[in-house]
């Protein structure tokens, strides 16, 4: 990609699709069992905003992590740790090296399903996650990040 980017790999949108699913099923069923329970389907604006609800929670499912999935970009060099990422609102966050305390690769269950990891950095005033990048690299970038941190520190402690 132009400007250094790096898009993510093919499995990282299988893991938004399924964690997408996932949490839509949850919300899908945390609406369902209350409406179902105090049968409130019987009125008819409660029947409308449920389906509505329903079709937009499906639409959302299927469509956003395609949307998320191409916007998705990362970006590492000797400064900086830049990170593009949204659908409906997108965010650029940039971390400088010389600001990183620490770096934690994390792997939830559907993470480990695909392969992927998050690699969250943390500064004095915020954390920062690299989401759904391979483990493979998530681990080269977080290698990369301690040397550039060290010669930062190793630089500072000198002066």
């Amino acid at each position: 990609m132009e400007n250094g980017f790096k898009k993510l790999e093919k499995n990282a949108l299988g893991c938004m699709y399924t964690a997408t699913g996932v949490l839509t099923v949850v919300l899908m069923l945390a609406i369902t069992i209350p409406v179902l329970y105090f049968e409130l389907l019987k009125i008819k604006i409660v029947l409308f905003l449920y389906i509505g609800i329903m079709v937009i929670a499906v639409l959302d499912a299927i469509i956003s992590p395609y949307f998320r999935y191409h916007r998705y970009c990362y970006k590492l060099d000797n400064e900086a740790m830049e990170i593009i990422e949204g659908y409906i609102f997108i965010s650029h966050s940039i971390v400088p090296i010389e600001r990183i305390q620490s770096i934690e690769l994390k792997q939830g269950p559907i993470d480990r399903m695909f392969k992927v990891s998050k690699m969250i950095l943390t500064t004095g005033g915020t954390d920062v996650t690299v989401r759904f990048v391979s483990k493979s690299i998530a681990e080269d970038l977080s290698n990369s990040l301690k040397k550039n941190v060290n010669i930062i520190a190793k630089e500072n402690g000198e002066e």
